[in-house]
C-alpha cells in the first residue's frame, strides 16, 4: 500500500537526515470523498487532533487508530491500517 509505503520511507528520509523529529501525520479515506458515507471527513479531523497531542515521529491516523511507524500495514481483509507484531 503507498500510504504504508511513503510512511516507512518518510521515517527513514528524517532519521538519515539528523533533522530534529516533528510529528508527521498520514491519513486518507477507505471511501472516497465523493461517497455518502466517506470516512474521509472523520479520518482528517482525527489526524488534526492527533498532531496536536502525539510525540514527535511518523504516524498513520485512520478510523480511531494512531499507529506509529515503522510497523504499519495495510491488513486487506479487514480493510484497515494495523501495526505489525
Amino acid at each position: 500500500d503507498r500510504l504504508a509505503q511513503s510512511g516507512e520511507r518518510t521515517l527513514e528520509r528524517l532519521l538519515a537526515s539528523g533533522a530534529p523529529m516533528k510529528p508527521v501525520i498520514f491519513t486518507g479515506a477507505m471511501r472516497p470523498w465523493e461517497l455518502r458515507k466517506t470516512d474521509a471527513t472523520q479520518n482528517l479531523t482525527e489526524a488534526l487532533l492527533a498532531v496536536q497531542i502525539v510525540s514527535p515521529g511518523v504516524y498513520v491516523v485512520m478510523h480511531n487508530h494512531v499507529l506509529q511507524f515503522p510497523g504499519v500495514t495495510k491488513d486487506l481483509d479487514t480493510m484497515t491500517f494495523v501495526k505489525k507484531s
